[in-house]
């Protein structure tokens, strides 16, 4: 997005990203940028079910979502630690197995 449209637009759209995950999950957890473009929504204490609906209530609020002309676009996913011995790793790994790209 930088390369093509710009630093400012692509600050934007990060700063759009986030507020829409926020807006999302509301008080059930919190949106953490985890790398350049890549975003966790940490859920603390929320089941597979919940974790999932909230999930595609975030990627449903993407539709249509515009920044200068570029389409917020993205790719969910979500996987639930039951375990303490499941590592952050794996976790997301699982996360990036059962995710599913949102492209408006």
């Amino acid at each position: 997005v930088n390369e093509n449209y710009g630093t400012e637009t692509g600050d934007r759209l990060l700063i759009k990203v986030s507020d829409v995950l926020t807006r999302c999950i509301k008080d059930n957890g919190s949106v953490i940028r985890w790398a350049s473009d890549e975003f966790l929504v940490l859920l603390p204490n929320v089941n597979e079910t919940t974790a999932e609906a909230l999930m595609n209530i975030c990627s449903c609020e993407f539709s249509g979502v515009t920044v200068n002309g570029v389409p917020l676009r993205g790719f969910f996913g979500f996987a639930t630690r039951t375990s303490t011995e499941t590592s952050m790793k794996a976790l997301l790994q699982n996360a990036e197995i059962h995710g599913t790209n949102v492209n408006m």
